[in-house]
């Protein structure tokens, strides 16, 4: 979730490097599912998979998660890059990137708003478990298992039970994650703003030189 306000495609980075667009089909389009099977990036429309979920906004959030404790990470910068916390313990060469804090979410509201007020140089985003939302009556504004593709992803061991791994993030406009290898399969659902996903093939993890495997950002990119 990030603002859109005025946005235009004139404020994406630009990059010396060709790409292609992504699909976008119907999720009834046969074409679709064919393309899920084969692991292949698609953008799905007319899912209606979100509506019910359209009214979250901060007002929303904040009096359904209130002061639950959700997951915040902060940086210097615009870059969020992922690190393993066990690894980075052992490595007193390396000062991690970004720091992890558990905060209630309206504590993370608060800072959120004062931030974007300022202008202020430390960027946050927030990362919330589904199970917790689950426990606060938000599963039933997810309407995840009613969709023929969704079934058929399941079928073919494409996506494994949404449910239980599902992540709520909300973030400032211009944050970026470097690129990185995902052993998982992702499903991602805009509710509100807007953002740019650039897929590379698995293939090519070696030309993006990842971390190595001892390294704290084990498959992120250094580039």
């Amino acid at each position: 979730m990030a603002g859109a306000e005025g946005w235009s495609s004139a404020q994406l980075r630009q990059y010396s490097f060709p790409l292609e667009t992504i699909p976008r089909l119907s999720c009834t389009d046969p074409e679709a599912d064919r393309l899920i099977s084969e692991e292949k990036p698609v953008v799905l429309t007319d899912t209606h998979l979100i509506d019910s979920a359209l009214k979250w906004d901060l007002g929303y959030l904040r009096a359904n998660l209130g002061g639950g404790l959700c997951s915040v990470y902060e940086s210097d910068n615009h870059k969020f890059m992922y690190f393993d916390e066990k690894k980075a313990k052992n490595r007193k060469d390396y000062t991690p990137c970004t720091k992890r804090m558990e905060m209630p979410f309206e504590e993370f509201v608060k800072q959120l708003e004062s931030s974007a007020e300022t202008e202020g140089k430390r960027k946050k985003i927030l990362l919330c478990t589904f199970k917790y939302i689950a426990e606060k009556m938000f599963l039933c504004d997810i309407q995840i298992t009613k969709f023929r593709w969704h079934n058929l992803a399941k079928q073919e061991n494409i996506i494994d039970d949404l449910t239980s791994t599902v992540t709520l993030n909300i973030v400032l406009p211009g944050n970026v994650t470097p690129v990185h290898y995902d052993e998982q399969q992702n499903f991602f659902a805009q509710v509100k703003g807007f953002k740019r996903c650039i897929l590379f093939a698995p293939e090519q993890i070696e030309c993006l030189y990842p971390y190595p495997v001892h390294h704290p950002c084990d498959r992120q990119s250094q580039v």
